[in-house]
């Protein structure tokens, strides 16, 4: 037999002339991230040269690169001291701008939104409120610093014999467990989602520009820095930030719209608020993916709270920055091609809704086949969205938003069970958001 000689290569790959933080890069590697364990994500095989969350900082961090080589071209400072230096300067050059030209840009947020994510048809149903405010004004109570620790008693009470199929759910502390990791995995997905908001504006390039000419490139450059000192940072850094609420961009919540008389009309409302543009619209985008995603947490709402206690922290939510995107980009490889046009925004929404509310072991199979890029998850997809096109041809949003559930055209162990909702819209999730449900009619 032949000798095998293994090459040994450093696993995250980095650009000439680019670092990531040593510290930051160990904990990647040696699998010491919040999602590091996280059941959805493909365990590293013996033959594979990187696990999947290596891939991920790989590809990430080469295209945080691309973006400082595209707005800073050659000026490009490579340690945490120079961007920061390099962020104040870019900053004041913003912040004048916005501040003469606020409400414009509030609006311009709106507008943009609605119209890259939300079908004309159903724009008022979703709704947007933006705000830009000051540094320090942009905190996120929604979050906390540390996981909220909760006693076995109180899990075993609140968890036992639950979910859709009491034979998958056996134990307590595993359905706690698979709902925290199911919450993980969602917020970084739509982290991702979101992030891919920060470069919106080239979108309305040209408006800005004739607002304030060279606007575009500083707000480029702003958010070109501001994800590469995401890499530069140590771990530590960063939980000491979060515990300390330090650096809040933005902030997002979702409630049920009221009308003059304090009845609920039936819509959402997404109020965000944030210290910049860019960031003032990925708060919008995230507030929109919370909604269609507040279906993966329990219905439970004892459940459900206390799986965001557990979940949603700060020092999880700037980690997902880091992972988030990759996430996202692998569930759009999944779509079919004819539901990524302009026209199916509708059903791109829906398709996302339909895979955050599968069931405990269809979303893990799902999920793992989809960041493996395995073909079988493309077909299961399309399924998905062939099943919301026929609906939605039968159907108005209302009626989707509450009956809507992925049908397989097989009878076997890969297929859905059908809704057993009635024609009213289903808003029970909405607690799980913090919401008020209004009471039925």
């Amino acid at each position: 037999m032949k000798n095998k000689r293994k090459i040994f290569e450093a696993p995250i790959d980095e650009p000439t002339g680019f670092r990531i933080n040593p510290d930051l890069k160990g904990a990647i590697e040696r699998g010491e991230t919040p999602l590091s364990n996280s059941p959805f994500i493909p365990k590293k095989g013996e033959d594979d040269r990187q696990s999947f969350e290596e891939i991920a900082a790989s590809k990430r961090f080469r295209d945080v690169v691309t973006k400082l080589e595209r707005y800073l071209e050659i000026e490009i400072p490579k340690d945490m001291g120079g961007v920061q230096t390099a962020m104040m300067k870019v900053w004041g050059d913003i912040s004048r701008f916005e501040n003469s030209k606020r409400q414009e840009l509030e609006q311009l947020a709106k507008d943009l939104v609605s119209k890259e994510l939300v079908d004309p048809k159903y724009a008022e149903f979703i709704k947007f409120d933006a705000k830009l405010v000051g540094m320090g004004e942009a905190g996120n109570e929604n979050f906390q610093s540390e996981p909220e620790e909760f006693s076995s008693e109180d899990i075993e009470l609140a968890f036992e014999d639950s979910g859709e199929d009491l034979e998958e759910f056996v134990d307590a502390f595993e359905n706690f467990d698979y709902m925290v990791a199911k919450r993980r995995f969602m917020n970084a997905i739509i982290q991702g989602a979101a992030k891919k908001g920060h470069f919106m504006f080239e979108l309305i390039r040209d408006t800005l520009e004739e607002m304030e000419p060279g606007i575009t490139t500083k707000y480029g450059t702003m958010m070109a820095l501001n994800d590469y000192l995401y890499w530069l940072l140590p771990p530590e850094m960063v939980e000491q930030m979060a515990a300390a609420g330090q650096n809040m961009g933005g902030s997002e919540e979702v409630e049920m719209e009221q009308d003059e008389e304090g009845e609920y009309t039936g819509n959402f409302v997404v109020r965000a608020k944030a210290v910049m543009f860019p960031i003032l619209v990925h708060e919008l985008i995230k507030g929109y993916y919370d909604i269609l995603g507040a279906t993966s947490l329990p219905t439970d709402p004892i459940q459900a709270q206390m799986v965001k206690q557990t979940a949603d922290t700060l020092v999880n939510e700037i980690f997902d920055i880091i992972s988030g995107v990759y996430l996202w980009e692998k569930l759009l490889e999944s779509y079919p091609a004819k539901v990524l046009e302009d026209n199916m925004k509708i059903v791109q929404s829906l398709i996302f809704r339909e895979f955050s509310k599968l069931p405990k072991n269809k979303f893990t199979s799902l999920a793992q086949r989809v960041n493996k890029g395995d073909a079988t998850a493309y077909t299961e997809m399309e399924r998905i969205a062939d099943q919301i096109i026929n609906e939605l041809n039968k159907q108005d949003l209302e009626e989707i938003l509450g009956n809507l559930n992925y049908e397989d055209d097989d009878d076997d162990d890969m297929g859905y069970p059908s809704s057993d909702d009635d024609d009213d819209i289903d808003l029970s999730f909405l607690s799980d958001l913090g919401i008020d449900t209004p009471p039925n009619k």
